[in-house]
């Protein structure tokens, strides 16, 4: 079986150790006021795409309607010619019967292709009100194609024996229609990816941070934990985190304590040690990651110093009692 170097057990020991799902939630957690910025960046980012893409593919339309009155006529038996729908209709407006005085009015400035991209005809709930409508980028044209369509249905209306008369009724001149806005959910689907994206930024940020919060973070190190201390000199805290704790054994004169964020500074270096040199590393809460921990030990080690253990220093207070549950229970007292 192959042996593992002392470079290669460290890899393998800090690829190996399972996550601290706990510590990393609460981290987590502490800084979810992060994911605000990443909302309101992709909000704005949202708005700003939807506004230029909009601004690209959808040109200015215009679109104006025009309804008319037919008056029917009667056939020989008494009836009146009454089966024009909107299909058929719709078909007429293209036809020479009354295309070729739409375009006759127009002053030969169309076509009927143009008519019929234009023009869309339609019968309202009562047969005898047809309303035309004009939709068109140019608003000019709409307006003239709309003008001379009135016209031509008049007239046809004196011509056509199905009628006595078609009357123009109301005429709408074109305007410009609003496009669909669908900014509200262009923001909100923005703020949405903004939100699932920054959040996955900073879970992949703390899943590879990572600095020494809690003991876990150092149990299978192989440096003893020997005392914790709070940055808010929290007594009943401390008594409890340091209970089973003994560090009589290395209050002696001959111990020298070194602080590990020192060392995790670019410039940063150990003191002098020799092979008598008893080392107490001091680790400040956030400040020093497993991979310089483990390389100071390294190198201290390698120089024949005997490394006591360590102490977390100005350690979080209220971190550590969400991590460890801790909870103070009033008594309850007769009154």
């Amino acid at each position: 079986m192959k042996t593992l170097t002392s470079n290669e057990a460290v890899r393998d020991r800090y690829w190996r150790k399972p996550m601290d799902m706990r510590k990393q939630l609460l981290v987590l957690s502490r800084n979810i006021w992060k994911l605000i910025p990443g909302i309101v960046i992709g909000a704005a980012l949202g708005a700003l795409l939807w506004t230029g893409v909009h601004r690209i593919t959808d040109g200015a339309m215009y679109s104006g309607y025009s309804e008319f009155y037919l008056d029917f006529a009667m056939t020989e038996n008494g009836a009146a010619y009454d089966y024009y729908n909107g299909y058929t209709w719709n078909d007429l407006m293209t036809t020479d019967m009354i295309a070729a005085h739409t375009l006759e009015n127009l002053h030969g400035g169309s076509d009927i292709a143009e008519l019929e991209r234009v023009t869309t005809a339609e019968i309202l709930s009562d047969i005898r009100v047809l309303r035309v409508s004009f939709s068109d980028s140019d608003e000019q044209k709409c307006a003239d194609i709309q003008t001379a369509t009135e016209q031509a249905l008049v007239s046809f209306g004196t011509e056509a024996k199905e009628f006595t008369q078609i009357s123009l009724i109301k005429s709408v001149s074109p305007e410009k229609v609003v496009a669909d806005d669908r900014i509200k959910q262009a923001i909100l689907l923005g703020a949405i990816l903004g939100l699932l994206i920054t959040l996955g930024i900073m879970d992949y940020r703390y899943l590879l941070d990572d600095r020494i919060y809690v003991p876990s973070d150092i149990s299978d190190m192989g440096i003893p934990l020997l005392r914790i201390s709070m940055s808010d000199h929290d007594e009943k805290l401390e008594n409890r985190l340091n209970a089973f704790l003994d560090t009589s054994a290395v209050e002696d004169d001959d111990t020298i304590y070194i602080d590990a964020s020192e060392y995790q500074k670019s410039d940063g270096k150990l003191p002098s040690i020799s092979d008598t040199t008893h080392l107490v590393i001091r680790i400040p809460y956030g400040r020093v990651t497993r991979s310089v921990l483990a390389l100071m030990a390294d190198r201290a080690e390698g120089a024949g110093a005997h490394i006591l253990g360590a102490e977390i220093t100005d350690a979080d207070s209220r971190f550590y009692r969400a991590y460890y549950s801790f909870a103070d229970h009033k008594k309850d007292t007769d009154s």
